[in-house]
Order: structure tokens, then C-alpha cells, then sequence
């Protein structure tokens, strides 16, 4: 086996003409193509007498384009997935506790990196540079600067959000293709799932063929957090608005608001409830099974997707059916609060 700098296979057998017996072009296994070559014979001894030489090439995981170091960014959720299996022993029974808790770990991790983002898009530009004379925000391109200066409250609160949505555009094509590479493994593809642990528990040892086929998890757990990173984006955008329709009033309920008070309320109210959804969609053992989507659990965080859709037109709709107007200036853009919530769970 090589080091980091990605020795060749031909030069690490030092034969001429190698052939790939097993893996692919970024990870493989090695041998002499020649039947003659085949093993690694010491000086004197006879031919065959040595041992089978073979190596293994795993150049392609570390080289490549400069962009891979995009995947730098999923570092945090590698960290958070490996933690279980690292743990001191413990009851069985409390296995499936301590994985929900590292699965509500991973959803703070996506939280507080989109809280992040939205603190510099929505906060620092939408609300703060637009709130500044015109070519005053140092650091600012021109064309931004304009358009925020000619677009209105509400509407620099959504192109803020463009930051934080593209934070999480980012995020979803890195796991997506790390997805389609590493977790589509299948040692025989006419294969049945096992039916002795089956892959609904989580922890499965390396010899068990279910393991590596995590498609079907990876992708509703993806799902899960983008619903969760869509929330925050909503929430951000649409508190300020709903503070500003409630007035001065205190109380939880906008008792007394007009219809608009109502709707930002109701929206941040699907908003806490597609994150308390979320918590307890991950604690059913067919949402976090490898097997395909069975059951009313896997199939809602399936529809993940649908639904913070859903929450992104609402957010849209809310903020700019009224408060698009210029004359609606929100007395402050709440980001730091939500931000610092979201670093305390996380730190939690």
C-alpha cells in the first residue's frame, strides 16, 4: 500500500503490466497481469515460493480537482456520523437513544452552518447595507449595492436569503454526489436484503453485506436536513416581517393583528412544527433503515422535499405580498438570536 503522494500501481509492484482485480479507478486492488510475476519470491528461492503480491491504489481519494476540497464542508457531519461507533460500551438499549441524539447533533450542525450563512446574507447585506447610503458598505460589488438600495425591505430580506440558499445548494450537491459514489455499493446487486438484522439496527458490523448499502438512508436523512435548513432561511425572513405586523404587542398570539399577523404567525408556527416533525421522524426505525422506503415515517421523509417547498412559497408569498412595500422598515433583522440558539444546541 502506498502513502498519500499516489504511487502508480505499476511502480508500486514494480511490474510492468498490472492488472485491476477488484475496486475502481479512485481505490483498487492490483496484481501482476502476468502469471509469472505473480508473486514477490525472495533472492534464491524458488519460483512461486513467495507471497501473493498484490497491492492496493487509493491515489483517486485524495487527488483530483481543486474543488474537491468542497467536501471539507461535510467534515463536521463525517464527524458527527463516526461518534456512535466510537462510544464505550454500553446496554443495548440505549443504542438507538444515543443514535437519535447524534442524528440531532448532525440537524443542529446544518442549522447552525445556514443561521451562519443567513447571518451574512439577510443580516449583514440585505438588512445592514441596505440600510446604509449608497456605496458605503465596504467589500460590496456595485450591482449588489444598487439593487439593494432599489429594492425595498422586503425584498432585500429575500435577496439576502439568496446566501444562505446557495450555502445549502452547495451542501446538498456535495452529499448528493458522495452519495452516489460511496454509498450505492452493492457486493451483489441480485443480492436480497438480509433477513437476520436486516439493516434496521444501527449499528452493523463491516462483514454485514447491508451496510454498505446506505442509498435509501442517506437520502431521506439528506431530505430531512434540507427541511430543517429551509426553516431557518423562512424564520429568518419572515420574523422581522411578523414583528413588525404584531406592533408592540407582547403576547405569544397576535391577538388583536390583522390578517397579516395572523399569517406570520401561522408560518412560524409550520416552522417549529417541521422541526419538532423532523426530531421524531428520525427516532422511527424505518426512516433510519437502510432498506427502501416502508411505512407512513419513511414515506413523510421522503416528501421532505414537498414540504419545504411548500415552506419556501409561503415565505415568499408573506413577505412580499405586503411587506414589499417601501414604507415597511422592521424595527430589527433578528439573526444573531437564532444564531447563537443554534450554536448552544449544537454545543448541547
Amino acid at each position: 500500500m502506498h502513502g498519500v503522494a499516489g504511487t502508480p500501481p505499476d511502480e508500486l509492484l514494480d511490474r510492468v503490466l498490472v492488472v485491476r482485480v477488484a475496486g475502481d479507478s479512485r481505490a483498487g486492488f492490483y496484481r501482476p497481469a502476468l502469471a509469472d510475476e505473480g508473486t514477490d519470491d525472495a533472492p534464491g528461492q524458488p519460483h512461486g515460493s513467495g507471497p501473493l503480491l498484490e497491492g492496493y491504489c487509493w491515489g483517486g481519494l485524495t487527488s483530483g480537482a481543486a474543488a474537491r476540497a468542497f467536501w471539507l464542508l461535510l467534515l463536521p457531519f463525517t464527524i458527527a456520523n463516526v461518534a456512535p461507533r466510537l462510544r464505550p460500551p454500553s446496554p443495548p438499549r440505549t443504542d438507538g437513544f444515543l443514535w437519535w441524539l447524534s442524528r440531532l447533533f448532525a440537524l443542529g450542525l446544518t442549522a447552525l452552518m445556514i443561521q451562519t450563512a443567513a447571518g451574512v446574507g439577510v443580516d449583514q447585506i440585505g438588512w445592514r447595507c441596505g440600510t446604509l447610503p449608497a456605496g458605503t458598505c465596504p467589500g460590496l460589488p456595485n450591482a449588489v449595492d444598487q439593487l439593494l438600495h432599489m429594492a425595498t425591505p422586503g425584498q432585500r430580506l429575500l435577496l439576502g436569503a439568496v446566501v444562505p440558499i446557495v450555502v445549502l445548494l452547495v451542501l446538498v450537491l456535495l452529499g448528493r454526489g458522495t452519495a452516489m459514489r460511496y454509498e450505492q455499493a452493492d457486493p451483489d446487486p441480485a443480492a436480497r436484503y438480509a433477513d437476520h438484522n436486516p439493516g434496521d439496527g444501527p449499528d452493523l458490523a463491516l462483514s454485514h453485506p447491508d451496510l454498505w448499502r446506505g442509498q435509501h438512508l442517506v437520502r431521506r436523512l439528506r431530505r430531512l436536513h434540507i427541511l430543517i435548513a429551509v426553516g431557518i432561511c423562512v424564520v429568518t425572513v419572515a420574523l422581522p416581517a411578523y414583528e413588525h405586523d404584531r406592533g408592540a404587542a407582547t403576547q405569544l398570539l397576535p391577538l388583536g393583528g390583522g390578517l397579516l399577523s395572523w399569517l406570520g404567525w401561522a408560518l412560524l408556527v409550520l416552522c417549529a412544527a417541521a422541526a419538532v416533525g423532523v426530531a421524531t421522524l428520525l427516532a422511527f426505525p424505518s426512516v433510519t433503515s437502510r432498506r427502501p422506503s416502508v411505512g407512513t415515517a419513511a414515506t413523510l421523509a421522503e416528501r421532505a422535499y414537498q414540504a419545504a417547498l411548500a415552506l419556501c412559497l409561503l415565505a415568499i408569498g408573506y413577505v412580499c405580498w405586503r411587506h414589499a412595500r417601501a414604507g415597511h422598515r422592521p424595527a430589527h433583522c433578528p439573526v444573531l438570536a437564532g444564531r447563537l440558539c443554534c450554536f448552544s444546541a449544537c454545543t448541547w
